[in-house]
Parts: C-alpha cells; structure tokens; sequence
C-alpha cells in the first residue's frame, strides 16, 4: 500500500505539472494571439493613416482644381472684356468701309452689295465717313470737274486731216529724209 500511496502523490504531481505545463501552453497560445491581434491593430491603424493621407492629398488636388478652374474662368471674363471693345470697333471700321463703297457705288452707279448691308445694320443703316475719308472722298469730286481741262488745253489745236471748205489752207512743209525723199507715211 505505501506503493500506491507514494504512487499517488507522484502522479498527481505528473498531473500538476502537465496542468500547469498545459496552462502554461494555453498562456503562450493567449499570448501570441493577443500579439497577433496587436499586429493586426498596428496594420490596421497604418492602413488608416494611408487612407487619412491619400484623402488629404485628394482634397489638395481638388482645391488645386477648383483654384485652376477659378483662375481660367477669370481669365476667360478678362479676355471678353478685353475683346468686346475690339470688336466694336472692328464692326465701326468695316461699316466705315462699307459707307465708302457704297458712296463710290452711287457716284459710279455700280450694283449695290448685301455684304455692305450687313456691315451698315448695326449701327441703323447710315454712317458718317470719317473726317480723313471724307477729305478723300471730296477731293476726287473736284477731280472730276478738272478733268475737262484737259480738254481746254487742246482746243486751240487744229485737228484737220483734209481741206475743210471755206477755210484757207496753210502750208506747211512736208517733213524730208537727209537725202531728200518725201515721208511715205504721211
């Protein structure tokens, strides 16, 4: 009987230490599990602060947009504006220029243009010439009355090519060659 018992103080202690070595593994196991839990709560915050990163920088971008976005449109307006007194006054030239072809059309009674039309309905139809192109315009009038002094200059001239009855006839000498031949041409 003394077997057994001293037996059973060993086994139990077996027992003992096998509970306390299986408790001991059960701790590791919590342990490393605990640890793996931790790992992953370390990941998943790195992942989180990536995420928090990549959205700022999104952010930025879209401000950078919106601010590029800003500037073009400003500077669209700045360009009308700048191009609506331009072309005032490219359409004040052309229905200058259509007014000056249409005087010239009336003085030389040539046929009138659509074109013209279009370039004197803005601005009702009618448009004073400029002071320079009126000078122009008024200057070749009084041209035109000078151009029959031209005339004036050869009336004095006699223009017969045969005898003119009861007129007296005038002698003058037939041109000739150096060796005395008369022109044939004549």
């Amino acid at each position: 009987m003394s077997r057994r018992t001293s037996g059973e103080p060993e086994e139990e202690q077996e027992e003992e230490q096998e509970e306390q070595g299986e408790e001991q593994e059960e701790q590791e196991e919590e342990q490393e599990e605990q640890e793996e839990q931790e790992e992953e709560q370390e990941e998943q915050e790195e992942e989180q602060e990536e995420q928090e990163e990549e959205q700022e920088e999104q952010e930025e971008e879209q401000e950078e947009q919106e601010e590029e976005g800003e500037r073009e449109q400003e500077e669209e307006e700045e360009e009308e504006e700048e191009e609506k007194p331009r072309e005032g006054l490219n359409a004040k030239k052309n229905a200058e220029r259509a007014a000056l072809r249409a005087h010239y059309r009336r003085k030389y009674q040539l046929t009138r243009s659509a074109k013209d039309k279009d370039h004197l309905r803005p601005f009702g139809g009618k448009i004073a010439l400029p002071r320079e192109l009126a000078k122009i315009v008024h200057s070749d009038s009084k041209s035109k009355d000078d151009g029959f002094n031209l005339l004036k200059a050869f009336q004095g001239l006699s223009f017969s090519t045969g005898p003119v009855p009861g007129a007296r006839r005038s002698h003058t000498p037939t041109p000739q060659t150096a060796n005395g031949a008369t022109c044939q041409v004549m």
